[in-house]
């Protein structure tokens, strides 16, 4: 089934290792630069599916960029970690990220599987403040390993998260002698069926 995603902020999902800040030179790659029209009626699966190979196969920090002004039209995507690059952030622009749904993901020994984050742009930010608001986000139907403790990481600021929801989520550590788990605050929404346990929704 194909859905429409329409958003300011792609919430870092299956990141390679997402992080706020780096010395290095950083890479943007932009997905319109792979071909994705981002109008609502094309299929953008394979553009963003080629972005994503190129920030992650490259071998410094790297950020992949979704338009905000834009609506893109995608199916079933399997973005395979862990990345070459040291450093990969997914990001988009300030205002609000709002009925965005991730559904169906593969995850195979990834780092950030599940990220919300209100504190992604700590440069231009003070603690209490948020430069997205986010509501309306889904989880559902993730499957498969995480190479970081931290599988889920629902980080909002004292303003908060809402309609927040997650369901059919299955992550465990791809280290059996591990255990993964979820870090949340400042979250409202609904938890289903979550492995491991989102607790302050």
């Amino acid at each position: 089934m194909q859905r429409v995603i329409s958003c300011m902020l792609i919430l870092g999902f299956v990141s390679g290792t997402l992080c706020l800040s780096s010395n290095a030179q950083m890479k943007y790659s932009n997905v319109m630069d792979y071909g994705a029209h981002g109008d609502g009626t094309t299929d953008d699966s394979n553009a963003i599916l080629n972005a994503w190979n190129g920030v992650c196969g490259g071998e410094g920090p790297a950020t992949l960029l979704i338009p905000s002004t834009k609506t893109f039209l995608v199916k079933r995507l399997k973005l395979n970690g862990p990345c070459k690059a040291p450093n990969v952030a997914i990001k988009g622009g300030s205002g609000y990220a709002r009925k965005i749904t991730f559904e169906e993901i593969i995850l195979q020994d990834v780092k950030n599987s599940i990220i919300i984050d209100q504190y992604y742009d700590i440069k231009t930010q003070s603690e209490g403040e948020s430069a997205v608001k986010v509501s309306e986000v889904s989880y559902r139907g993730f499957n498969g390993t995480s190479a970081s403790d931290k599988a889920i990481n629902v980080n909002c600021s004292p303003s908060g998260c809402s309609d927040i929801s997650m369901d059919q989520i299955y992550i465990v550590s791809s280290q059996p002698s591990r255990k993964a788990y979820a870090f949340c605050q400042n979250a409202k929404g609904t938890i289903g069926n979550t492995v491991p346990k989102v607790s302050c929704v």
